[in-house]
């Protein structure tokens, strides 16, 4: 069935698509798997086979493909269908997209592993109990090398 669109209308449907439809939805649609291991709250592995992986960022928004050095490959949810569909049209993408409007992610979602928090030390028992710098110590050389003052000051 083909649709009689004006261009304003395909491009507020592509936006559309852009605001609704997160990436990982794709994915999953693909059979990629979330690969928590590799992933960080700002960017989700996801993989399908050995050495095929693809990134998401900006919160579903978008998506890069590490195994390719070329700055082509990434994009928004309309560049990642097309690219996991090589010789899509436009228009196919489209209709696939429609598809997915209303859809969520199953099930792939980060939680960051909550990290032991060591006592803060009073900066009062810190700054008496400080180590002078001396020769050789990070410290010497940047106040020496960088800040250019003398060795008698130190």
């Amino acid at each position: 069935m083909a649709y009689q669109n004006s261009p304003q209308q395909m491009n507020e449907e592509l936006q559309k698509f852009r605001d609704e439809i997160s990436c990982i939805v794709v994915l999953e649609k693909a059979g990629y798997r979330f690969d928590r291991s590799e992933s960080s709250a700002r960017h989700m592995r996801f993989r399908r086979q050995k050495g095929e992986s693809i990134i998401v960022t900006h919160g579903g928004k978008g998506w890069w493909d590490p195994h390719n050095s070329s700055s082509i490959v990434k994009g928004s949810v309309i560049d990642l269908v097309r690219f996991l569909n090589p010789g899509m049209s436009l228009g196919n993408a489209r209709v696939e997209l429609r598809g997915m409007l209303g859809l969520t992610p199953s099930g792939a979602e980060y939680v960051a592993e909550p990290k032991e928090r060591k006592p803060a030390r009073d900066p009062k028992y810190m700054w008496k109990n400080r180590q002078a710098p001396h020769p050789g110590s990070a410290a010497w050389t940047y106040l020496t090398r960088d800040r250019a003052l003398p060795e008698s000051i130190l």
